[in-house]
């Protein structure tokens, strides 16, 4: 059974759901974000049964005619109703090399066979030892086929005059039998027979030489061609990716487009840990897993049918969430998904709008002040000083990244995007107007041409795109021009960094701060650095402080340390420090210093491994990110 519902503004599919087995219902509610915009969502829950996902390998802009795979032990093929995700099966294949293909044939379709009085099952074996007789003699093979009904095909036919004169044929002999049975008192044989042309879905699924083994046409749009691979654990391969589950191949035509989409259906607790194998490390630790797990649950659920009109919940790139199957899947992804099963994040009853992006760089962003939205309540701009971002370079070059552009390249990237007609030519000035509340990322800027045009553009994620880069986290100046930065922070826990980094800002050692445990009754007792217990994701152990050779970055106040021995982020208060940097690049080029890679929207993927690397757990990580939500099953949805 399939889990998503959809209705709202953007006319997505609406999913049947059988009764008596409903799992949960979908209907207007809470805000939905799709490419920025919003859709009402509410779900009513019953007894949970874990649901499907639908997720689309091939796009229709993508052209794709031909889907080519394999598998270790052959292959069950039918066909599956896209909102049920009930699968009927047809027959099966031992043969391990496959491939679908839009299916632009003439075929002669055998619906119905009729021996004397007797109307025979077009499924059974005595009914094709039949058909097969009375083809004898023609050099054709009869095919198990899906035509609205069960068929056998004969064929294929390059065109309709091709297949119609096959026809003639064959019931012009099939006629004389009838006259000489006649003649002798012998049975009649009725066909229910016609010649199909290619159909809006027509499918073929052949060996990898292109011999077929089922064709599937229909004038049904919700049922589509399935196969599945044979034995328990068994997977498809395609290129250098395994998928487990069903394959679907649905025909679409519309809009100028004829393609194959290629879709992998398969339950929701599978596609969890394929997901987090994709997105971030497979070698992070399991607590970070554990969060990623419950993030990429609530996106699915939340998301709905993201690719309604080919009939997908989602897609296999990062618009919806990187999926390339399950050979990246280890223990550790594993044992996440299974230890969080059915957990999602909640606001006020309804499945919470998560969003995560790479490294944010310091701190995330309003989401009202990133994309054209609605104000969300829990998708507020928050520091994360944890963010070791500078040593990201080992995994990203994009952590932290430096861009140079003469005024006439600024003009080029400008005007490219269509949206600055003001500006005439060389970008002569280049201002940040204002930064996102709470945020490093900058909200609006100006840049002003030759002549004195002037054109601004407005939020940030607005400004990442028009400019391609890696965030909207960044400064800009020109060679040796001195500029101001935001530093934000908490006030129990400074931004750090690892020893011996040279960059923004001045440090004071470790050994300079002092360290406070907040107790029960709010009073602070001192810490010794030398023999701090510090709560480690394998447990409690003392341990030197200063032997960690950290940098503390200017704290405002005592450390404070929770009952775990960690600082009291859910209590912390921000801190803000505007800091200088002094830009070094070529004369005469504008400079862009910045950090951060992605949206910078809700999570960060680098900034949560590093609050699990610290210890904390992912209930508090979540609790801090978005402010007032909560971790509940799906079954518990209001």
């Amino acid at each position: 059974m399939n889990f998503f519902q959809t209705k709202g503004i953007l006319d997505l599919t609406v999913r049947r759901i059988s009764a008596g087995i409903l799992c949960l219902t979908i209907i207007a509610g809470c805000f939905l974000f799709s490419s920025g915009t919003s859709d009402g969502l509410r779900y009513e829950a019953a007894e949970y049964v874990e649901p499907t996902v639908r997720v689309a390998l091939t796009l229709e802009d993508e052209g794709y005619t031909s889907y080519s795979f394999s598998t270790t032990s052959g292959y069950r093929f039918g066909y599956i109703d896209c909102y049920t995700d009930e699968f009927t099966l047809i027959g099966s294949t031992e043969t391990l090399s496959c491939r679908a293909d839009l299916d632009n044939n003439y075929y002669i379709d055998l619906y119905g066979l009729t021996v004397g009085q007797e109307a025979k099952d077009i499924t059974s074996e005595e009914t094709l030892v039949l058909l097969e007789s009375l083809l004898a003699g023609y050099g054709m093979e009869l095919l198990a086929s899906y035509n609205d009904r069960f068929c056998y095909r004969m064929g294929p036919f390059s065109s309709s005059e091709e297949a119609d004169a096959m026809m003639e044929l064959f019931m012009t002999d099939i006629g004389a039998m009838n006259e000489i049975n006649s003649a002798t008192g012998a049975d009649q044989y009725l066909l229910d027979v016609a010649v199909s042309a290619p159909g809006k879905y027509s499918v073929s699924f052949s060996t990898a030489g292109g011999v077929a083994l089922f064709t599937f046409a229909t004038t049904d749009e919700t049922l589509a061609l399935a196969i599945e691979p044979i034995g328990e654990g068994a997977v498809t391969k395609s290129g250098s990716y395994t998928y487990p589950g069903i394959m679907e191949f649905r025909r679409y035509q519309s809009g100028g487009y004829d393609a194959l989409i290629t879709v992998n259906v398969l339950p929701l607790e599978t596609y969890v840990p394929c997901v987090n194998s994709w997105e971030i490390y497979t070698t992070w630790p399991l607590e970070t897993h554990k969060t990623f797990s419950v993030l990429v649950r609530t996106y699915t659920v939340r998301s709905g049918s993201r690719h309604g009109a080919i009939k997908c919940d989602m897609c296999y790139d990062v618009d919806c969430q990187a999926y390339r199957g399950n050979s990246k899947v280890n223990a550790t992804v594993a044992q996440a998904a299974k230890e969080t099963a059915g957990m999602i994040l909640s606001y006020n009853g309804a499945p919470a709008a998560v969003f995560y992006a790479a490294v944010s760089g310091g701190s995330t962003v309003n989401c009202e002040e990133a994309w054209y939205s609605s104000d969300i309540p829990y998708l507020k701009a928050k520091p994360a000083p944890w963010e070791r971002y500078r040593d990201y370079s080992r995994y990203t070059e994009r952590a932290v990244w430096h861009k140079e552009y003469t005024g006439l390249e600024l003009y080029n990237k400008l005007k490219a995007t269509g949206s600055h007609s003001a500006l005439k030519g060389e970008i002569v000035d280049v201002h940040i107007d204002s930064y996102c509340t709470n945020s490093c990322y900058v909200y609006q800027m100006t840049f002003t041409d030759v002549y004195g045009n002037s054109s601004t553009v407005k939020r940030s994620d607005t400004i990442r795109r028009q400019l391609g880069f890696d965030s909207a986290n960044f400064v800009v100046g020109k060679n040796g021009e001195t500029v101001k930065y935001h530093e934000y922070a908490l006030d129990c826990f400074p931004s750090i960094y690892s020893e011996g980094y040279e960059g923004y800002g001045s440090y004071a050692d470790f050994e300079e701060a002092s360290l406070s445990a907040l107790l029960s009754d709010l009073s602070t007792l001192s810490v010794s650095l030398e023999s701090a217990s510090v709560l480690f994701s394998t447990g409690t152990q003392a341990v030197n402080l200063k032997d960690y050779n950290l940098k503390i970055l200017h704290a405002a106040s005592d450390i404070m340390v929770n009952e775990k021995g960690l600082p009291d982020i859910l209590n912390g208060k921000q801190t803000l420090t505007m800091r200088e940097l002094t830009l070094s690049g070529e004369d005469g080029k504008f400079i862009f210093e910045g950090r951060g890679w992605g949206h910078g929207i809700g999570f960060s993927q680098y900034g949560i491994w590093d609050m699990t690397l610290l210890g904390y757990d992912y209930q508090t990580i979540f609790k801090y990110y978005l402010t007032n939500s909560e971790i509940i099953h799906i079954s518990d949805l209001d």
